[in-house]
């Protein structure tokens, strides 16, 4: 939904909810009326420079004159934050949750909601002279006079019909497409179930275009409007008379369109008053629609206030004195009201005009030289330092004792306290830690409060800094203290400081989309040995060898079969879990629907597990891979000779093995290249599967991603080093380093790709569809048989000053960060006294 712009002489119409620029001097206001639930009516401060206007569905956008785009209302997927630089933009562009802007150099920036990868330009991203978006799907017109358009296709609206070439502007409707050519014809693609795609006879003459929601409008060189496509609110018959126009836009089920004296015409469906222009309807030179409002640019003037300042605004807005449209303020045509002396409270003096003085006026030419303001007399103040001296009330630093008295009668309360430590705020504290402090002058004694929430307990007093009988303190977890300073004049409390415990080890954090509370532990979270994740549920292992789960239980996904014990490992699916059994047999519960959980015969020799959409594959200890469930796409079936394999993981509709010479097969859906694996395919040592993308891991700790990429899955940051395991979720992927800590890139909608500070430590990493997963390193267990016992010393010496990526990829069940028993990232000779604190409480 549309208005001008003007490129080469010629009025065309660029964008989905978006208004061409308006030339330098028509710079001005932004008007919006309408639904303004999110605020998207509401211009932000200053309201003026503006060239050119954009309606998302609840958010705004306009462009200034200085090349910034300013943008406001609903912000729920960062569609109002403009990227940095915000500078040199030419044209702006926006739709239902996502925005673009134009730049000077023929650039295209973007932002906002990308489930289509209607953010992602194409290569290259140069050469562009105007922008466009429909609802899901982007557009971009080349100086050359072709269309690229990216996002979702769903109905083809990205498929520029042949030939390419000839466009001069370019507008997008919900879900289609329109071009208008240098013959002044249109051309229109896309979704056409309301015949906006059927441009009407004559095909000609054409100097603009507009996409409304299921409708199209042009604009023709006699100043007609034409309107074609779902006319249920009437949003295509244009008012008579149909002349005049020179600008035109289209709404959701609305149109609107400038005309030549600067009015604007709204017709269609008026739900919450898009088409109730706001008094005066005059000055208008750009229009904008969107499903529920609309904005105009209005050419601003000059308003003078009465304290003499003037301001460029519109007519309706200017509540001081109108000077009129193409005024300017500077200089400045306002009369100016003289200065005089304004005496303040705390007996200063400053010039300023009398409207703006809040305290005594003392009249015009008045001099603040000598001062005539009287003088506020001085008495007793308490410093921060706990001295006390006389000052005036308004000097003052901290507690006034009152006017007329002394210090030597006032004695003073102690200072607040200061200097915490821990520092206010310090993450992975010691779960065993003393609370300390600076001596605060004055102070005769201390009062302890400490609270992790709700009520802040007393828990001690004491007469000197330092309290070290705190009990011992629960993993990962923020801890809030305050300490009260007395003596007998009075108490000082000091601020709340907080600090947060160590994660606890063998605990998961989860962060991403959480509908669902798969990222919220339902139980003490502590021990585990696992982690595993489904579209939108949880799994653990735990060192007893127990799984739970939480999240989506929908199909008892979350629920493991009695008898819940001797696991060894965990894989979930989309409504489905696997647990692998010490005894080398699956068991599998959840949605059945296509069979994902009847593990063929013989349930025996099993030695890992993997899982995703609706399909679950087990590897035997002879090296072959099992395969069931969903096989619409061939995921099912294991190519020959199926031996050799050491590895297996799922994507949603492909399946991927590792074989023992380093070497990725894969096999099921393709469209997108998942499962052709790149050369040169050897040197692997691990592999993942997301909807349409995969992972491998080689053996010098880098990272291969193939397959769909809309969202930048298999873009794998630099440096591309030092990774000892890959994880697929739909569109994001995770890397975990050998130093514990995991990096993510991808889509990040949900926050998937969000790791939680403290970013190390961890020694596993799992996905869901848009959450992830890191499980901490069990500091000291180096033989991975869940106790840390004497067992351990041989491996824990072999671990230390060894390097970390040999060590984990030699050493594969066991994380070389459990040897990090003093959990200062690296595991060193520095761990040895921790390691024999560990063991002296086996």
């Amino acid at each position: 939904m549309s208005a001008k712009v003007r490129v080469a002489g010629c009025v065309v119409a660029l964008g989905l909810f978006v208004a061409g620029s308006a030339s330098g001097q028509d710079a001005g206001a932004i008007v919006g009326w309408g639904r303004n639930s999110y605020g998207q009516c509401d211009v932000p401060a200053p309201n003026m420079g503006f060239v050119a206007i954009a309606a998302g569905y609840g958010h705004s956008l306009g462009l200034k004159a200085d090349g910034s785009i300013v943008a406001w209302g609903d912000n729920s997927y960062g569609q109002c934050d403009v990227p940095v630089p915000n500078a040199g933009f030419v044209a702006v562009a926006g739709s239902y949750r996502h925005s673009l802007g134009l730049k000077a150099d023929g650039s295209i920036v973007a932002w906002g909601y990308n489930y289509w990868g209607q953010c992602e330009i194409p290569a290259p991203s140069d050469g562009f002279v105007a922008v466009a978006a429909g609802e899901s799907h982007s557009l971009g017109l080349k100086a050359d006079g072709s269309i690229v358009a990216w996002g979702g296709n769903y109905f083809f609206q990205c498929n520029i019909p042949a030939p390419n070439g000839g466009f001069v502007a370019v507008t997008g409707g919900r879900y289609h497409s329109v071009g208008l050519k240098a013959d002044g014809s249109i051309v229109a693609w896309g979704y056409n179930y309301g015949g906006q795609c059927n441009v009407p006879a004559p095909n000609s003459g054409f100097v603009a275009v507009a996409g409304g929601g299921y409708h199209s409008l042009g604009l023709k060189t006699d100043g007609s409007l034409v309107a074609w496509g779902d006319n249920n609110y009437g949003q295509c018959d244009v008012p008579s008379p149909n002349s005049g126009f020179v600008a035109v836009a289209g709404g959701g089920h609305h149109s609107l369109g400038v005309r030549a004296d600067g009015s604007i015409v709204a017709w269609g469906a008026n739900g919450y008053g898009v088409c109730n222009v706001p008094a005066p309807n005059s000055g208008y030179v750009a229009v904008a629609g969107s499903e529920y409002h609309s904005l105009g640019i209005m050419i601003g003037g000059a308003c003078c206030y009465a304290g003499g300042t003037c301001a460029l605004t519109t007519e309706a807005s200017c509540d001081g004195t109108w000077q009129g449209l193409n005024t300017t303020c500077n200089p400045n045509s306002c009369p100016q009201p003289p200065i005089g002396a304004c005496c303040q409270e705390e007996g200063t003096c400053f010039l300023m005009i009398e409207s703006y003085c809040n305290g005594t006026w003392q009249g015009p030419l008045t001099t603040c030289d000598p001062n005539p303001c009287p003088q506020p007399p001085l008495g007793a103040c308490c410093q921060l330092d706990g001295t006390c001296a006389p000052t005036t009330v308004y000097d003052c630093n901290w507690i006034w004792q009152g006017m007329d008295t002394t210090c030597d009668l006032n004695p003073c309360p102690p200072p607040p306290p200061a200097e915490p430590q821990p520092p206010d705020g310090a993450t992975e504290v010691d779960i065993e830690t003393s609370l300390d402090w600076a001596d605060t002058p004055g102070a005769a004694s201390y009062e302890i409060y400490f609270w992790t929430s709700g009520v802040p307990l007393l828990v001690g007093t004491s007469e000197s800094s330092g309290w070290a009988a705190l009990p011992m303190l629960n993993y990962g977890t923020t801890h809030y203290w305050q300490i009260v300073a007395r003596n007998a004049v009075g108490d000082t409390p000091g601020p709340v400081w907080s600090f947060t415990t160590i994660t606890a080890p063998g605990s998961v954090l989860a962060w991403g989309d959480n509908y669902a509370g798969q990222c919220m532990a339902t139980v003490s979270n502590l021990g585990f040995k696992a982690v595993a994740a489904g579209l939108s549920h949880t799994l653990v292992l735990g060192a007893d060898g127990v799984i739970t789960g939480w999240g989506n239980n929908g199909y008892g996904q979350c629920d493991p079969p009695a008898p819940n014990s001797g696991f060894v490992a965990v894989a979930g699916g989309s409504r489905h879990s696997l647990g692998l059994k010490a005894d080398g047999s699956i068991v599998a519960w959840g949605d059945n629907e296509y069979g994902q959980c009847n593990v063929p015969a013989p349930n025996s020799g099993f030695v890992d597990v993997a899982a995703s959409r609706y399909h679950s594959l087990g590897q035997k200890a002879d090296g072959s891979l099992v395969a069931w469930g969903d096989n619409g796409s061939g995921q099912c079936d294991v190519p020959a000779p199926n031996s050799g394999f050491v590895a297996a993981a799922a994507g949603w509709y492909h399946s991927l093995g590792l074989k023992a010479d380093g070497s990725i097969v894969a096999w099921g859906g393709n469209w997108q290249g998942q499962c052709n694996v790149p050369a040169p395919n050897g040197g692997f040592v691990g592999v993942a599967g997301g909807w349409a993308h995969s992972l491998g891991l080689k053996a010098d700790g880098s990272i291969v991603a193939w397959g769909r990429n809309t969202s930048g899955q298999c873009n794998v940051p630099a440096p591309n080093n030092g990774f000892i395991a890959v994880a697929a979720g739909e569109y994001h992927s995770l890397g975990l380093k050998a130093d514990g800590s995991i990096v993510a890139w991808g889509w990040n909608g949900e926050g998937q790709c969000n790791v939680p500070a403290p970013n190390s430590g961890f020694v596993a990493v799992a996905t869901g569809a848009v959450h992830s997963l890191g499980l901490k390193a069990v500091y000291g267990d180096l033989n991975c048989d869940d106790v840390v016992n004497f067992d351990d010393i041989n491996p824990f010496v072999s671990t230390l000053g060894a390097d970390p990526l040999a060590w984990n990829l030699a050493y594969p069940g066991c994380h070389w960060l459990n040897a990090d028993c003093n959990a200062d990232g690296v595991a060193d000779f520095d761990d040895i006294d921790a390691f024999v604190a560990l063991l002296s409480g086996v």
